[in-house]
């Protein structure tokens, strides 16, 4: 059955549809489409690429750039057009709608319009093109490196990318963002595969708590280091204070103190043997 979804007519003044190149321009037109039919979200990405006629791993190279762009977000690997529900709310079924015109037809003068009135909100559109004015790039090269890098970490084709890792470089600029080096996470995340036996992540955010964790350490304060000299204690023995040599030689040497001339009838002999005392002859 086919069905009616909302489209603005301003969306070709959208930044974030004026940022995509052309082609891909029509692929987010036909996303909306298969939204529509799935009550708001997309499908697996085997319906999609068969709904779009085309491989599975570029319909998820669509979803990646799509969700890169902000015009899909990805909710725990459940992907919708962005803010679809406050765009195409339940006052769009078209029955209640003719059927409320039709009973305000009854009510009002024949030089009124017959055409039903239709209300909505700009404010959404207001704030979602002030955003993408002001926030700058939303993706950057590094975060597109990086999340292919990581994906052939953990084990997956780069050929065909997985549904849950369609929004991986998106999360990955988040990561960048906040700080987090490169290498860390590349480093982390081959260390976390090292571990690992069971089968490739699902999604990038399997490194996360990891590579946190590393960040966090990295970042810590440096310990404070306190250097203390020793003290030289002086112990009294008996009330007296105890001196060394040299200090009671030195205090004699400051008091001008002598041990007098030296002894007569003794002199000094020279030899190889020590020094010794022996009485004049």
């Amino acid at each position: 059955m086919s069905r009616w979804f909302r489209l603005y007519d301003d969306v070709i003044n959208d930044p974030k549809i004026l940022m995509l190149p052309e082609g891909l321009r029509w692929i987010w037109i036909a996303m909306l489409c298969i939204a529509s039919k799935n009550n708001g979200t997309l499908p697996s990405t085997d319906v999609v690429a068969v709904s779009l006629r085309i491989k599975r791993p570029k319909a998820a190279e669509y979803i990646t750039k799509l969700v890169a762009a902000g015009l899909i977000d990805n909710d725990g690997g459940k992907f919708s057009p962005h803010n679809w529900n406050g765009r195409q709310y339940k006052s769009d079924v078209s029955t209640e709608r003719v059927k409320r015109f039709r009973e305000t037809r009854r009510n009002v003068s024949p030089n009124v319009s017959e055409t039903a009135p239709e209300s909505d909100s700009e404010t959404d559109q207001s704030n979602d093109d002030e955003d993408a004015r002001t926030r700058g790039p939303l993706l950057g090269q590094t975060a597109q490196d990086l999340a292919e890098q990581l994906l052939m970490i953990a084990g997956h084709d780069p050929r065909a990318w997985p549904p849950g890792w369609c929004g991986a470089a998106m999360r990955i600029q988040t990561w960048l963002s906040n700080g987090w080096h490169p290498e860390i996470i590349v480093m982390v995340s081959k260390a976390v595969m090292t571990r690992k036996h069971d089968g490739p992540p699902s999604t990038v955010q399997y490194f996360e708590k990891a590579i946190a964790s590393v960040v966090a350490k990295q970042n810590a304060p440096l310990p404070k280091v306190e250097v203390s000299f020793q003290q030289i204690v002086k112990a009294k023995h008996n009330g007296t204070q105890r001196e060394s040599l040299g200090q009671v030689a030195e205090r004699f040497i400051q008091s001008g103190l002598t041990f007098g001339e030296r002894p007569r009838g003794l002199r000094l002999e020279e030899s190889e043997s020590p020094v010794r005392l022996i009485p004049k002859g």
